[in-house]
């Protein structure tokens, strides 16, 4: 993503309509400097922009087409991963203060799956809470390892989309169709980015192929997550309900990012990464103009007397096809089945 590219991102400003926040963020990614890590506000960004733009950043990717901190946060998660798989799933006798515990494992695992897909901005937003429910996470037992990293990856998931998903009126009428129930958090956006998620740590490694293959079997979104949605669906409240906008189709058709008809398999245009990739070269040659290009600041002109152009498009992750048109203190997830939970961190009180 000159002197404009180290900006803040574009604040798309809009009629405050229907309590629509007028300053949803929008998002420009590509994997070098400065684009690489996005500065995200809380609560700022339009659900499904966030599940494009995060997507774009890590679907389908060859090696050559990710970042540094995403190369490296892949190395450190297999090298760990290989290392302390055989601790897990059977009674574990450790008799060495250095070996690291369980819990070193899950915080250590959830940095790299945080540097990788979220652009490094959970840490500083969400903590890593063991000993949900009155159990600690332990390695004994019947879970392995790649569970454990399954359901890091579901909290992951939920916690990213709890902090910077917008949730002004607008968007809170709209939340079946994004986010989920309130206080539920297993929406569509939240099973698109989260089998994608898991799709792409299963093409990391032979030994982690398996990675929630009973909850995630084949191209399946999460079955456990699906049910979930569904019975916080069903609970809510009728006066809440009729003020919630109505589920509509999440499909192919309508979004770049959608579900299958049936609701159980993530499709993704091809024209989406292809744009994505457009919009990178595009700015990778205004970085390298801005780095190398001599430029005149007083006369407006660069080396070649043309006029500056100091303006980067902007990368729009909404649905519109390149084809087609288209929390404050007490916000904390409830503990999760699986024995540890993320909570916000550094949180005040929402406007």
């Amino acid at each position: 993503m000159t002197t404009v590219l180290n900006s803040p991102p574009r604040q798309t400003r809009k009629s405050q309509r229907d309590g629509e926040n007028p300053a949803h963020i929008t998002i420009q990614y590509a994997p070098f400097p400065p684009f690489d890590q996005p500065n995200l506000q809380k609560k700022s960004h339009k659900a499904r922009d966030l599940l494009n733009a995060t997507v774009a950043s890590f679907y389908q990717r060859d090696d050559e087409k990710l970042s540094r901190r995403q190369h490296d946060a892949r190395q450190r998660f297999i090298a760990r991963f290989r290392e302390q798989q055989g601790a897990y799933g059977r009674t574990r006798r450790n008799t060495s203060p250095t070996m690291p515990q369980p819990i070193d494992d899950m915080r250590y695992l959830a940095q790299q799956l945080d540097d990788f897909f979220f652009f490094g901005q959970l840490a500083a937003h969400a903590r890593l809470l063991s000993a949900a429910r009155g159990r600690s996470l332990r390695p004994e037992g019947q879970r392995g390892l790649g569970a454990v990293v399954g359901a890091l990856l579901h909290e992951l998931a939920r916690t990213y989309l709890s902090v910077f998903a917008c949730g002004c009126a607008r968007c809170a009428r709209d939340a079946l169709n994004t986010v989920g129930a309130p206080g539920d958090g297993h929406g569509p956006v939240f099973l698109m980015l989260h089998r994608l998620a898991v799709g792409e740590v299963r093409r990391w490694d032979a030994s982690l192929r398996g990675v929630l293959a009973d909850d995630c079997p084949g191209a399946e979104v999460s079955r456990r997550a699906r049910a979930l949605g569904a019975a916080a669906r069903e609970r809510l409240d009728p006066g809440l309900r009729r003020e919630l906008n109505p589920v509509r189709a999440n499909g192919f058709a309508r979004y770049r990012v959608g579900l299958a008809a049936d609701g159980d398999e993530v499709l993704v245009r091809p024209s989406f990464m292809e744009d994505q990739y457009r919009r990178e070269a595009t700015l990778y040659a205004k970085k390298a103009w801005g780095e190398h290009g001599k430029r005149d600041s007083s006369s407006g002109k660069n080396e070649k007397g043309d006029e500056k152009d100091d303006e980067v498009d902007s990368c729009d992750f909404g649905d519109q096809d390149s084809s087609q048109s288209s929390s404050g203190n007490s916000s904390y997830w409830a503990p999760s089945v699986d024995g540890f939970r993320f909570s916000e961190t550094g949180s005040s009180p929402e406007e």
